[in-house]
């Protein structure tokens, strides 16, 4: 006979909320989504039955009086009754790996998007500019830009760009936008024949998309490595969240 306790790795007179905690943790383990190797179905289909026989009130007391039956140990490792910290964030580790690697193909996605809306030609617009103001940032005050309003479009323009683009209010000005996250790329002056960059995460701050897809696309490669994979994933995300702060 299956020795359950030892198959979701629970102590005999463990309670249901350790029981379940306990085949939770299992399932993460063995679960085909999770595991590819062949035995883990086999492995699955002994937790299941461990459960419902441990977690049934009508069957548990059956099965626990059959103790003189001589029971099977589980052919694969289970967690110990005690377990160190560090014992503790290996598991942990080893069992959520897969939220990691799932950072690393979001954040690979999301790079690949920039990089297809930095190359699809973008839309041309022509707008009038409704307000412009200037504004200086907190603390030493290092950087200085000019805000514009083009009714429901803002952007900045950066020290020079005001000179270099002939803006000024209450001129039409030529606008390219892109087409996915709808930013404003350039802007141009009618009576300038020089379109001036504003898009930051296109230019100054064009390092963390690829920062992104270096380590998003690294994470992908190397999923067989968790080192690795927590390392890149950590990066992707950090990263896929400040580029979507800037590009949406």
């Amino acid at each position: 006979m299956k020795d359950y306790y030892s198959i979701l790795g629970v102590h005999k007179n463990a309670s249901e909320r350790t029981i379940h905690e306990a085949y939770k943790r299992l399932v993460k383990r063995y679960h085909p989504d999770f595991n590819p190797s062949p035995e883990a179905l086999e492995i699955l289909k002994e937790i299941n039955e461990a459960y419902e026989v441990l977690t049934n009130p009508d069957l548990r007391p059956k099965y626990d009086n059959t103790a003189h039956e001589t029971r099977l140990e589980p052919a694969y490792y289970r967690p110990p009754a005690y377990e160190s910290n560090t014992q503790r964030l290996n598991r942990l580790t080893k069992e959520n790996v897969y939220i990691f690697a799932w950072c690393c193909k979001i954040g690979l996605t999301i790079a690949i998007l920039i990089g297809f809306d930095v190359l699809i030609p973008p839309q041309v617009s022509s707008e009038e500019i409704a307000d412009m103001q200037y504004r200086t940032s907190r603390g030493r005050g290092r950087y200085h830009w000019v805000e514009i309003y083009t009714y429901h479009r803002s952007f900045k323009i950066y020290p020079g760009g005001q000179s270099q683009t002939g803006v000024e209010v209450g001129k039409v000005v030529k606008l390219k936008i892109s087409r996915l996250f709808r930013n404003v790329l350039s802007i141009q002056g009618e009576d300038s024949t020089e379109a001036k960059w504003v898009a930051r995460l296109y230019t100054n701050l064009s390092f963390f998309p690829i920062i992104l897809f270096i380590a998003s696309l690294s994470g992908v490669y190397f999923k067989d490595k968790i080192d690795w994979v927590l390392s890149f994933g950590t990066v992707s995300f950090a990263t896929g969240s400040i580029c979507l702060v800037l590009a949406i």
